[in-house]
């Protein structure tokens, strides 16, 4: 468990649902036993532009549209987080689709879930690590009050699991920002040596005022277009005759695969 401060970024304590899953018999009977004395894991702010030091691990894992999951096992939407990697072991949480979105239930109580937006509507459980098989996953699902990390192993052979690296989540992304402002760092090619470019101051919450555009990927590395001011989602008349527009490389993805960039999931 890590800690995270969040102070002030949870907007709602709704309420969640579980899924019945009174008449699955078999191994699951013990999770079942469990999953009645779960509580509901709040819905909280989602967006990582708004958590810089959000630690998003390696990749997410979410819930197949087309889920089908073993039969007499589990609701097809659904699947267990678990106390260590093993089928017959613990489990601390369950996550199941709840009208359109990824919900969960856990073992603690009062907990703000950790699932962040990865799509409009759209949200996944950050991918810590895995093990050296590759088939359990290691999830941060939920946060305390004191911003701890509350994690557990999802079995990455689940039907109903699908697992993507963040190196491939970023290829369906068209728009890139820098999460934290004090690493914005351009490159004349991968690993290659520091280039510096001014961009226009921003507003508000916004240190500069700026959109990354992919061009091509190289491992960790990502050529994009930079333009300074941004031009996105910015009606023609509005754009200064002068603006910044150059090619560079940035490192995409820390050493660890953890992404250093990230997008608007919604709006501009």
């Amino acid at each position: 468990m890590h800690a995270l401060l969040l102070t002030g970024v949870w907007v709602s304590r709704g309420s969640a649902q579980v899924p019945d899953t009174s008449s699955v018999p078999g191994e699951a009977g013990a999770d079942r036993a469990a999953a009645a004395h779960f509580h509901p894991v709040y819905i909280g702010l989602s967006h990582r532009m708004a958590i810089p030091e959000w630690d998003l691990g390696v990749g997410m894992v979410r819930i197949r549209p087309d889920a089908v999951g073993p039969p007499g096992q589990a609701p097809p939407d659904t699947f267990w987080i678990r106390a260590v990697p093993g089928e017959g072991a613990p489990p601390v949480a369950l996550a199941f689709h709840h009208g359109y979105q990824l919900s969960l239930q856990a073992a603690r109580e009062g907990l703000r879930d950790g699932a962040v937006e990865v799509a409009y509507e759209e949200r996944a459980l950050p991918v810590l690590d895995r093990t050296s098989d590759g088939r359990w996953l290691r999830v941060g699902y939920a946060f305390d009050d004191e911003g701890v990390n509350w994690t557990g192993w999802l079995d990455g052979e689940d039907l109903r699991a699908e697992y993507l690296a963040w190196s491939r989540w970023l290829q369906d992304w068209d728009t890139f920002y820098f999460v934290d402002p004090g690493e914005i760092a351009f490159h004349r090619g991968p690993e290659g040596d520091r280039v510096h470019l001014t961009l226009v101051p921003g507003a508000g919450s916004w240190l500069f005022d700026y959109a990354l555009y992919p061009i091509r990927t190289e491992g960790r590395w990502m050529e994009v277009r930079v333009v300074s001011p941004s031009d996105n989602c910015v009606h023609p008349d509005e754009l200064p005759e002068e603006a910044l527009e150059v090619t560079a490389w940035i490192e995409a993805l820390d050493p660890q695969g953890r992404p250093r960039i990230w997008t608007w999931t919604r709006g501009c």
